[in-house]
């Protein structure tokens, strides 16, 4: 299936699922697999991406990525609870996002 020219699986629904569930953005430090030693990053779920929220010293600014709505907001919050976060994940097409969610939920439904 593709939605707004990602493709869709189950795999990347749980992974959309789970960024929305935090409230659209997710610290990168804890996008993880394993525990102890042995961690590897989770992949960058579709309609989702991964932002610096340092660039050279200077402070995380919205305007920077032209981010608006949803996004914006997420992202406040996480950095207001976070600052010393260094990159995050966060649902950009949150319409694409619940799109695909409600359409992989009505599959499984059935």
């Amino acid at each position: 299936m593709n939605i707004n020219g990602e493709n869709i699986n189950k795999t990347t629904i749980k992974g959309v699922k789970a960024i929305t569930g935090l409230g659209g953005v997710c610290i990168v430090s804890e996008w993880t697999n394993g525990s102890g030693r042995h961690r590897t990053r989770r992949p960058t779920p579709a309609f989702c991406e991964e932002l610096t929220l340092w660039k050279d010293g200077a402070e995380f600014t919205i305007e920077y990525y032209k981010l608006k709505g949803y996004a914006a907001k997420a992202i406040k919050k996480a950095f207001k609870t976070n600052p010393r976060a260094n990159y995050a994940i966060v649902c950009t097409d949150i319409r694409g996002a619940r799109k695909a969610i409600k359409i992989m939920d009505s599959k499984n439904d059935t």
